[in-house]
């Protein structure tokens, strides 16, 4: 697989959306890191909360990719904290600290359809789930933040949405 990410990527005046299925950054070993979300048969819900995902938070697509949905701990175990990890597809990096700091998406009260999580029919399944409430955690909304050189990143976090929240630059979808 080929990606092309922008060397300089610059904060872009307007958020963009994360895809509900699919690929949002590329780790430092070449697989894929997809959203917080599974495939839409599985209606987009949380396959971490669910319980899908294998020892290193991931697991494989129908066609074998295999790809990271949370923390990915098989590669913290190798580069350690306070790196990079990934890079998101609008090119700005995705940083593991040794304190990972806190999501500021917050889970709303579980509400229930019979014996169903509610989330499971939803349009957009675990973005239903929660949301984001500003200061309640270290990050903003795309679970990232400025830094003091005037550049911006994503913050890896142990909660939803756990890479990446939405696009703060440009991405090359």
């Amino acid at each position: 697989m080929t990606w092309r990410l922008p060397r300089d990527p610059q904060v872009a005046a307007q958020t963009t959306a994360v895809p509900l299925g699919g690929d949002v950054a590329v780790p430092v070993n070449g697989l894929m890191i997809f959203g917080p979300t599974e495939a839409a048969q599985m209606g987009y819900r949380d396959p971490y909360l669910d319980g899908l995902l294998d020892s290193c938070n991931g697991h494989t697509a129908p066609g074998g990719m295999y790809h990271f949905h949370a923390k990915p701990d098989c590669i913290l175990t190798q580069l350690g904290a306070g790196r990079v990890v990934a890079y998101a597809l609008d090119g700005f990096p995705v940083i593991a600290l040794e304190t990972l700091p806190a999501s500021s998406w917050q889970r709303v009260p579980e509400q229930w359809n019979g014996d169903q999580p509610l989330y499971n029919n939803t349009d957009e399944g675990s973005w239903d789930i929660y949301e984001y409430v500003e200061g309640s955690g270290d990050l903003d909304e795309c679970n990232g933040k400025m830094l003091d050189d005037g550049g911006y990143a994503y913050f890896l976090t142990e909660t939803f949405p756990y890479y990446v929240g939405c696009y703060r630059g440009t991405p090359n979808l």
